[in-house]
């Protein structure tokens, strides 16, 4: 047993670079600041969002899972995109309830 983790070991470490932990933040120094932690991703308006994301035609856009027959999140964003005029977006949603029937006017189009 020693001779096959000696052997997964020296394989492992011939294909990993690793590097001594030096802190959480080392590679993510904005994380130690409270302000930028919490607030670098917050934004005024969805417009504000939508065109810092580059979102382009053909791409995926994912919600995570909505509130049941009560979130219009997903349409709200969906109708933004298409007033945007994006085309060919791959909706990847873990949920879809009655409530999305408006997304069927998108597909459509």
């Amino acid at each position: 047993m020693n001779q096959l983790t000696e052997a997964l070991h020296n394989i492992s470490g011939a294909q990993h670079q690793y590097e001594v932990f030096t802190g959480a933040n080392t590679h993510t120094p904005y994380l130690a600041d409270t302000r930028q932690k919490y607030q670098r991703k917050l934004f005024d308006t969805l417009d504000e969002v939508l065109s810092r994301c580059d979102l382009r035609d053909g791409m995926t856009v994912s919600f995570h899972h909505a509130f049941r027959e009560g979130d219009q999140v997903i349409n709200y964003v969906m109708a933004r995109l298409a007033e945007k005029g994006l085309r060919g977006l791959t909706l990847a949603s873990s949920s879809l309830m009655t409530c999305n029937a408006p997304l069927i006017e998108h597909i459509k189009h």
